[in-house]
């Protein structure tokens, strides 16, 4: 029978840097920490290879974000029709938006096409419209709630 000496002599000499039993118990450790650290990185996605998945899930919701903030709301779409249709006697289903991007003018200068006025930073968010009115393009810039639409007065035959 052992006494209470030799047991804990026994865990000391196994618990030392020279002892093969420590190295075992050390080598388990590190393996055991390396498979849970992996495990826990792969059930999130971290480091794993998930790299094209996850892609195609970030371009899906690019996609869908430029979608949303491509499209020129219905408000400002007619709006814009019926002030080109107006000014140019062309009946608004023979017009057609050609493009609409969504853009931010520095200042009001910019967004009313040049129109005298201090340099000031002061940002209007909107739209910048082409329009084909017959065979011609006319560009309108129009805030981004709709509230103010002008047609840029080289396209405009009034002018």
């Amino acid at each position: 029978m052992e006494t209470i000496t030799q047991i804990h002599n026994e865990r000391l000499w196994a618990d030392s840097w020279n002892s093969p039993i420590f190295f075992v118990k050390l080598s388990i450790r590190v393996v055991l920490i390396l498979m849970l650290t992996s495990l826990l990185f792969c059930g999130f996605g971290l480091t794993c290879d998930n790299s094209s998945a996850f892609a195609e899930g970030s371009n899906q919701l690019t996609q869908n974000t430029k979608a949303r903030q491509s499209k020129l709301p219905k408000a400002i779409t007619n709006a814009i029709l019926r002030d080109a249709s107006n000014r140019s006697t062309i009946p608004i289903h023979e017009l057609k938006i050609s493009q609409a991007t969504r853009k931010t003018f520095s200042n009001p200068c910019r967004f009313k096409f040049g129109e005298i006025c201090t340099q000031e930073y002061n940002p209007i968010q909107g739209w910048e419209v082409v329009v084909q009115v017959g065979d011609q393009s006319w560009t309108y810039h129009a805030d981004k709630s709709g509230s103010q639409i002008v047609l840029d007065p080289k396209n405009s035959k009034d002018s």
